[in-house]
């Protein structure tokens, strides 16, 4: 979105640690862990922890969590609400193995039907999941049988994805103020965190929302400061370079995944042309490893 001239992205980590990391943040993340917690029929958090690093636009380092909190429920139900912005690094696998480690935590002595359940709600910018195949954007993982799909092992581990992207193609933009009326406190989040939403979308959800007007004025203030503004470029710039990264790497391993099929093919005696079709690789390449593998 324009603001002040500037293109400000609101998850940009230098934005969102300003909004979610600086005084009179609290309200803003309440609000935020609780919208969660009623869309998903869960109780309200009674106490929440940021543990994501203050925002400091003169000593700042990206990273790939926007912000990290930790809270707990009337009930000690555990809960961990975070936002990712780049899928790298393998992340459903340590989504899964980081607060699976959660169960470590648990007094030995504790009866083992008296453990808590441990609740993960990730926020995601990016597609975790094919939107043609999967078009809801909030989904929910725990341990279930693999032979009776429906039949849940073990629920006290809740993993729940939220997809920006999705939430999008749900809700076109641009949105109207009657169109507002029917949101959630989740959809205004969700709203929040979308690339898609306009300056004038924000106003709009600042004239129906409290807690929107706060998060509004944050980004007002944010970007009247040119340390803050440098520390966005800053970020952005980390952003550019690790997507390309990312980028290069998985272009990296499905070259590697072609060149396995094509030597497969060729010890079996394919001809170049058949080859590669199915590897897709082109024809010279091909001709290529032929002529290694023959040496």
């Amino acid at each position: 979105m324009i603001v002040g001239g500037k293109d400000i992205k609101t998850t940009n980590d230098a934005t969102g640690k300003f909004v979610f990391n600086t005084s009179g943040s609290e309200v803003l993340i309440e609000d935020l862990t609780n919208a969660t917690q009623k869309a998903f029929n869960l109780d309200p958090i009674t106490n929440v922890t940021i543990t994501s690093p203050v925002f400091n636009p003169l000593q700042f380092n990206a990273r790939a969590t926007l912000f990290d909190v930790k809270g707990a429920t009337q009930n000690l139900d555990q809960i961990n609400l975070e936002l990712q912005r780049r899928n790298h690094d393998g992340f459903p696998i340590r989504l899964i193995a980081n607060n699976g480690n959660q169960f470590t935590r648990i007094d030995r002595g504790v009866d083992y039907g008296k453990y808590p359940k441990f609740i993960v709600i990730s926020i995601l910018t990016f597609n975790l999941y094919d939107y043609k195949e999967y078009m809801d954007y909030h989904d929910c993982m725990c341990y279930i049988s693999l032979k009776y799909h429906k039949k849940i092992f073990y629920y006290l581990l809740q993993i729940h994805t939220l997809e920006v992207l999705k939430w999008d193609n749900i809700h076109k933009h641009p949105f109207t103020k009657r169109e507002i009326k029917n949101f959630t406190s989740l959809d205004f989040w969700m709203a929040f965190f979308s690339d898609k939403t306009s300056y004038k979308e924000l106003e709009i959800m600042a004239s129906q929302s409290t807690v929107m007007s706060i998060a509004k004025e944050k980004i007002d203030l944010f970007v009247q400061d040119k340390n803050n503004l440098k520390a966005y470029n800053q970020a952005d710039e980390v952003d550019r370079i690790q997507a390309g990264a990312i980028s290069f790497a998985a272009k990296e391993a499905a070259n590697d995944i072609q060149v396995q099929i094509a030597t497969n093919m060729l010890r079996d005696n394919k001809s170049i042309n058949e080859v590669a079709k199915y590897s897709e690789l082109p024809i010279n390449k091909v001709k290529e490893l032929k002529t290694k593998l023959s040496l």
